[in-house]
This record gives structure tokens, sequence and C-alpha cells, in this order.
């Protein structure tokens, strides 16, 4: 019966470790950068886009210039740290490419709060805030992770994704691939 009583405390131990293992491991996962509908070298699909006046914009606005598509959602504090951060140093777009230039900011939540918000951090007014009311960014691109800057290129060909910010430096990049 000892013998028996020790299989069974070795056995339950063994099971408790790999619930631990598993917890931790899906923790670990949820850090990875979700995966897109979006691919290196394909044209940007096109969203229906309103400015936060309720203007249109398309994305073919933005056609002949490197662009850095930045997806933000006002209940989302990391975005918060990235509109702050653009606001008080300006960063570059894209930190693993200089020459581009163009940043647009893209609102996948509540408009009136997106306003409110970049009022509030005093973000430049040469900086485009779009709103995506028709969930185009879940939908199309396939981007529900926040913040996520998509880099295009002069022809609105996807380049790389930038999944996260840290609030204090540059993006961290995760380059899809390299054109």
């Amino acid at each position: 019966w000892i013998l028996l009583l020790i299989i069974a405390l070795v056995l339950l131990s063994v099971l408790r470790n790999l619930g631990v293992i598993y917890d931790s491991m899906a923790r670990l996962r949820q850090f990875q950068p979700a995966p897109t509908k979006l691919a290196a070298g394909e044209t940007l699909p096109e969203l229906a886009l309103l400015t936060l006046s309720g203007g249109s914009r398309s994305l073919s606005d933005f056609r002949g210039r490197k662009t850095a598509f930045t997806i933000i959602s006002p209940n989302c504090s990391s975005c918060h740290d990235l509109l702050r951060e653009i606001a008080e140093s300006n960063p570059d777009p894209d930190p693993l490419d200089r020459t581009v230039r163009e940043r647009v900011i893209i609102s996948v939540g509540d408009s009136i709060r997106t306003a409110e918000f970049v009022h509030q951090v005093r973000l430049r007014e040469d900086i485009p805030i779009l709103a995506d009311r028709d969930n185009g960014v879940a939908e199309k691109w396939g981007i529900n992770l926040m913040p996520t800057t998509v880099v295009v290129d002069q022809d609105l060909k996807v380049v790389r994704q930038i999944f996260g910010v840290d609030g204090k430096t540059a993006h961290q990049a995760t380059p899809v691939a390299s054109l």
C-alpha cells in the first residue's frame, strides 16, 4: 500500500506540474503577435475610413508615398502610450526604414473617445486620424492586436507590420518580410 501511495503522489505531482506548464505556455501565447491576413508584397485591402470630422478618406489617397498606418483603439492603454510618444517626440513611423515619413492613425474604436484623447495628448494636426467604423481592420486586414503599425510602400504594398510599443522607446519591430 505504501508503494501505491507513493506512486499516486508522484502521479499527482506530475499532473499538477503539467497544469502549471500549460498555464505558463498560455500566458506566453498571449504576448505573441497575432497572425494577420496581410502578407508582405500584398496590396493593402481598401477600407471605408472616416475623418474625425465626418469626411471620408480612401487608402488610395496615400498612394505614391511610403506610409505607416498605425491602428489603435481608444480602450487600449498601449495605444495611449504610443500616441503620447508620437505627440511628445514624434519617432520615425518605421524604425527599420527612415525613408517612411507619412504616418496615419486609424482608430477602431469610438471616434468621440479617440478625438478626446488626441486632443488631450496634443497630437500634431498634420497626422491624419481616421476612424474604421465598418470593422474593416479586423475583417479585411485580420488585425486584432493593438497597437499595430502596417508599413506600406508607395504602391500600398505591405512591407512589414510592427506589433506593440513599450511606451518609452521605438516600436518593437517584427518584420513580416523585406521586399
